[in-house]
């Protein structure tokens, strides 16, 4: 009877041992897969907002004529330059996102828009992102 007890016993221990390894297999399933999920989802949201915007915003002849500009320059763009002639009665500037006290010194805003020669101007951030056109 002590025999048949003990094996009772050892057939017991082992199915719990085989439930708890099931279980902790499909704990680990299950989270590998939502981490899965996680990252795809992120990769998918990423991908849309990056459409989208591209989407949503087309340039003008001169915020693109700026950006260019912006991105040629070889000057510092840390202190709110005028990178010149976008085009024809549009300057291009340099600003800050929120702006700065930099921003509005004279010295670095355009001269053609100071004197009047030009009417119109293209601001765009240090990383050539444009920021308003008016």
């Amino acid at each position: 009877m002590a025999t048949k007890s003990k094996f009772a016993k050892k057939n017991k221990f082992l199915q719990i041992k085989i439930i708890s390894a099931l279980v902790l297999l499909f704990l680990v399933v299950v989270f590998a897969l939502f981490i899965g999920h996680n990252k795809s989802q992120q990769s998918a949201d990423a991908n849309t907002d990056l459409t989208s915007t591209q989407q949503t915003h087309s340039y003008s002849p001169q915020e693109n004529s700026c950006i260019s500009l912006c991105k040629k320059t070889k000057l510092n763009l840390s202190a709110g330059p005028c990178l010149g002639t976008a085009a024809p009665d549009w300057v291009c500037d340099v600003a800050h996102v929120p702006r700065t006290p930099g921003d509005e010194l004279l010295s670095n805003q355009c001269p053609d828009f100071i004197t009047g020669r030009s009417h119109h101007f293209v601001e765009v951030t240090v990383s050539c992102d444009v920021i308003r056109a008016q």
